[in-house]
């Protein structure tokens, strides 16, 4: 089993003869940030699925490309890991979207005071989190249809 990563630890601690290193801007974000420790203890014991973890957060969430700003991809994060009251990853989650500039109204508020069009994702984010199976055209047809400013573009969904 790897070393469980902490603060101070080299990312070189990651590797094991199991599985490939991970790249570097991933392991090094997330290595730097003490406060992804105890989700690193639990994932540690399951070097596959961390790994896969990093790579999908990264492509999601870290590199900033894409049409989403960085406090939109946070809040959207924090939607998806609320459903399974993820302790951890809402805490993190929550503390980018600030560090993005997100409106703090939103998290002290919750639904309530987000935009229509962050509202709109709350159906698909409840079926995906819980019946994923049940997601229809029906459900991609309303979130790109409405008022102009209200839709979300096929590109924002990818």
């Amino acid at each position: 089993m790897s070393q469980i990563p902490t603060k101070g630890n080299d990312s070189n601690n990651l590797e094991d003869s199991h599985y490939e290193r991970l790249p570097e801007p991933s392991t090094t974000s997330y290595l730097e940030n003490d406060l992804l420790t105890p989700m690193w203890k639990t994932m540690s014991v399951h070097p596959k699925y961390s790994k896969c973890f990093l790579k999908i957060h990264h492509y999601l969430i870290s590199r900033g490309a894409g049409p989403l700003s960085a406090s939109d991809r946070h809040y959207i994060a924090i939607m998806a890991v609320s459903r399974h009251y993820c302790v951890e990853l809402i805490g993190y989650h929550q503390r980018e979207f600030k560090a993005a500039g997100g409106d703090e109204k939103w998290l002290s508020q919750g639904l309530s005071a987000v935009s229509e069009k962050m509202m709109k994702l709350n159906n698909v984010n409840i079926i995906l989190a819980h019946r994923p199976w049940r997601l229809s055209q029906h459900h991609i047809k309303e979130l790109t249809s409405g008022n102009k400013g209200d839709n979300w573009s096929i590109s924002e969904g990818r």
